[in-house]
């Protein structure tokens, strides 16, 4: 009985040509016995079988291979997820300060209110404390809106970092809410010019850059 060489699998007399690999067979040279080997079992370690891939199956592997290769996050992507991540810290931070202040400003209204003279001028003039009260629902205000961008910032952070189709989609939309509130401000005159060209400058490179083919393709859209 002959082996193959390459894949060890047994192969009949005469056969020429491996059936498992393909593999040419070293055929005995002429006059040797009729049960001659080309290669003996014990002459030789055994041969690990490496699973080969046919039909289909190739292609789904050299596929799932590409889409590794195309799922690399692009630089842009990442400086985008570093910064969101920055402002996700920064109005976590904000927050909580304003949070304090809040809590703290509370406290000096209450005690105000218990002193008799400062409830008397509460009471002729209701001005003062709706003033207060104002201003404690303007932070309150402010609080939520700070750790609702920080949620938005902490969700932006995870999916572009781990590209995901969802993240693109919201990155865009948020991008344009903040493009057309610059244009607003800009136009009507409020808040700093510079500051609302830089915000329209971002969201327009934003907008731009995932759209480009490469990071389209790393989102897998």
């Amino acid at each position: 009985m002959a082996f193959c060489e390459e894949c060890g699998k047994s192969v009949e007399p005469g056969t020429r040509f491996c059936r498992a690999c393909g593999h040419p067979i070293d055929l005995p040279p002429a006059g040797a016995e009729s049960g001659a080997v080309a290669i003996i079992a014990g002459d030789r370690p055994p041969v690990r079988e490496i699973p080969r891939v046919h039909g289909n199956s190739s292609g789904a592997a050299a596929g799932a291979l590409a889409g590794s290769f195309a799922r690399k996050r692009p630089g842009g992507v990442t400086f985008v997820a570093v910064s969101e991540s920055i402002g996700a810290v920064l109005a976590v931070w904000g927050g909580f300060s304003l949070l304090s202040y809040t809590a703290s400003l509370t406290a000096t209204v209450a005690v105000a209110a218990h002193i008799w003279w400062i409830w008397v001028l509460m009471k002729m003039f209701p001005v003062l404390a709706m003033g207060e009260s104002d201003m404690l629902r303007d932070l309150q205000t402010a609080t939520g809106i700070l750790f609702g961008i920080a949620v938005l910032c902490g969700l932006l952070t995870y999916g572009l970092w781990k590209l995901r189709k969802w993240a693109r989609i919201l990155l865009f939309v948020l991008t344009c809410l903040s493009l057309l509130h610059a244009v607003i401000l800009l136009f009507t005159g409020n808040g700093s010019v510079t500051v609302h060209l830089g915000v329209i400058l971002v969201g327009a490179w934003i907008l731009w850059y995932f759209r480009k083919p490469h990071v389209k393709q790393a989102f897998g859209c």
